[in-house]
């Protein structure tokens, strides 16, 4: 009789355990995994405990059946199947926990030599292989998303780099460079010059050339800023076609520009830059309809005879600059010591002018003119001087060329109008005879785009009649724009004012465009009147201007006469007016009244005297 255990299928259960086995081989998460090898584990015990369960009953059943010796042979049988049962479940674990290290450890091992490559090369480029949906598997889809978000920002990080590179380039061409002409500006010609002079070789010399553009700022005022910029760059460009490759032109800002020459041998061969440039910026500039003709100052300071240092050099060659614009511009000169002393007194006398209206030093002075049909006083011209502190009187040959390079003529010609006006109205009230008051314009004031309404401010506060008013324009303040100039000219001619053109004969009008102007009085050049009636030229050119006056209908007044036969002469042509140091000089207030009631009595002496004839023979 078989035992009731022998009924239990021993067959099915290989076949379901292998299955089970392959099930948990096939699952994929690491902790269920290891879950699978602690089942093994267990299940080989339990066919280790099942085994010496079948023994042990199977010894019982033998013992009884064989006997004492036959059940320790089958004992002995049994314990080492169970031993080797144990054995073979133990290599199974082990085996199949090797292989699940050794499956775990490849991707993580590939996952950290990618992780040392990455930070050894820098390349966020590079992704991690995905095997399995694990935990393996979450940790290396975690790394590529990391991996991305770095990429994203090195590209971020790359773009801003670019960005804030060209941003500092920018910002260094700003800082070195002059935007509108792309010449150096003056931080880079600091540093040039310093640079240059460190170098310089024993025999060799170093120029700076100072260069300035003459009148540039009427220019640039009156036709607006951007013509002056393409001017600027059509001067700058001739200016870098004048000099050697390694020569550096600079503008330092306005209108002014600098030339470092190096390596040079001998003044001569400045000389030669110095006449290329006045040259090439004598030749006129088109742009667009426009045809400019634009002149330049140049100082030169030459190293080291001149400077030891770069601010004594850039000192020496400004100073040389102004002075090529005292000996008439559109010319270069050399630095000199006397010219350190003239510039000293040219900037203490443009510190003077800035604070001599505020502090009342500027008065007038009046210049008699006189009828040359009746002998009389009829008007003056009215000349600025100042009492500068400490030095006394000093006269517009002075102040006026300081004045319009600086801009305070502007101001000051204001103050000369309402001043002018003011003393003319206090003789109007006073009941004197009509004296007319002849008032310099500068070009620049005429310009103003206010100055109409200053003139007719002028005039209200003051309650001078306009027709006493007589201002003298020179014939540049009138050709350089003609058509602006005619409708100004227009507008005072409507206030009642005079209009008359000054120092006529020394510009470059014609008679088409004095037609069109409304013009009063044509004041004729002192030049002219010198030496006549001795000079022939001089006297036909004069009686030409005479004949042109006549055929307008405007009146002519000379200036600069000087002697009896200069003024016989003058009258004897027909000209209207006359000033001069003969007649008489320009005069105080105070003086110029006093001759004024001179003539007044002289006139009322030959007014009585003739009455008194006159009823003698009457009598007689």
């Amino acid at each position: 009789m078989k035992p009731a255990w022998t009924g239990v299928n021993r067959t099915a259960t290989g076949p379901r355990f292998a299955h089970a086995l392959v099930r948990w081989f096939a699952l994929k998460s690491l902790r269920r995994r290891m879950v699978a090898i602690n089942l093994v584990t267990v299940s080989a015990t339990l066919l280790l405990v099942s085994g010496a369960l079948v023994a042990h009953e199977y010894q019982t059943y033998r013992y009884i059946e064989a006997g004492l010796l036959s059940l320790y042979v089958h004992l002995a049988w049994y314990a080492l199947v169970f031993v080797l049962a144990g054995v073979a479940a133990a290599g199974i674990a082990l085996r199949l926990t090797e292989r699940l290290l050794a499956a775990t450890s490849r991707p993580l091992n590939e996952l950290v030599h990618l992780m040392e490559r990455v930070s050894d090369d820098k390349d966020f480029s590079v992704r991690a292989k995905v095997h399995e949906e694990d935990e393996v598997g979450a940790l290396a889809a975690g790394f590529n998303k990391m991996l991305h978000r770095l990429q994203k920002r090195e590209k971020a990080l790359r773009h801003e780099l670019t960005e804030r590179k060209r941003a500092e380039r920018r910002l260094a061409t700003l800082a070195h460079f002059d935007t509108l002409t792309r010449l150096p500006n003056r931080n880079y010609f600091n540093r040039r010059l310093g640079a240059v002079l460190a170098s310089a070789l024993p025999d060799e010399l170093v120029a700076l050339l100072f260069l300035d553009l003459d009148n540039f700022k009427i220019v640039n005022d009156t036709l607006g800023h951007q013509l002056g910029d393409d001017l600027l760059k059509e001067v700058a460009d001739r200016v870098r076609g004048c000099v050697r490759t390694d020569d550096c032109v600079c503008r330092l800002g306005g209108d002014e520009f600098t030339i470092i020459l190096e390596h040079v041998k001998n003044d001569e061969a400045i000389t030669q830059v110095a006449q290329k440039v006045v040259r090439a910026l004598s030749e006129p500039i088109v742009l667009g309809d426009n045809e400019f003709f634009v002149t330049s100052s140049i100082g030169i300071s030459v190293y080291p005879k001149d400077g030891g240092d770069a601010e004594t050099l850039v000192k020496s060659g400004d100073t040389a600059m102004y002075h090529a614009k005292e000996r008439g511009k559109n010319n270069f000169q050399f630095f000199s010591t006397e010219m350190t002393a003239r510039a000293r007194k040219r900037l203490m006398l443009e510190s003077g002018l800035r604070q001599a209206l505020e502090r009342s030093e500027f008065i007038l002075y009046y210049q008699p003119q006189l009828d040359l049909r009746t002998g009389e006083i009829v008007g003056a011209e009215a000349l600025l001087r100042w009492r500068r502190p400490g030095v006394g009187i000093v006269g517009p040959q002075e102040v006026i060329p300081v004045a319009e390079e600086t801009g305070l003529i502007v101001p000051i010609g204001e103050w000369i109008l309402w001043a002018a006006c003011s003393q003319a109205a206090l003789w109007q009230r006073a009941g004197r005879p009509p004296t007319r008051i002849s008032v310099n314009i500068s070009v620049r004031q005429f310009r103003e785009p206010e100055f109409l309404r200053v003139l007719a401010d002028v005039l209200d506060d003051t309650q001078l009649d306009p027709t006493l008013l007589e201002l003298e324009l020179t014939e540049s303040a009138l050709m350089d724009d003609v058509e602006t100039a005619i409708a100004k000219a227009r507008d005072l001619r409507a206030m009642g004012v005079n209009l008359s053109i000054d120092d006529f004969g020394t510009g470059y009008s014609s008679i088409s465009y004095l037609q069109r102007f409304p013009i009063s009085d044509l004041k004729i050049d002192r030049s002219f009147v010198n030496d006549i009636p001795s000079n022939s030229d001089n006297a036909e050119i004069t009686k030409a201007i005479m004949a042109m006056a006549r055929g307008l209908g405007v009146e002519v007044v000379a200036e600069g006469v000087e002697t009896q036969a200069q003024l016989e002469f003058l009258a004897k042509i027909g000209c209207d007016r006359a000033q001069g140091y003969f007649i008489d000089h320009p005069l105080p207030v105070a003086e110029f009244e006093r001759r004024l009631n001179e003539r007044e009595v002289a006139r009322a002496l030959r007014e009585d005297l003739r009455r008194a004839v006159d009823n003698t023979l009457a009598q007689v």
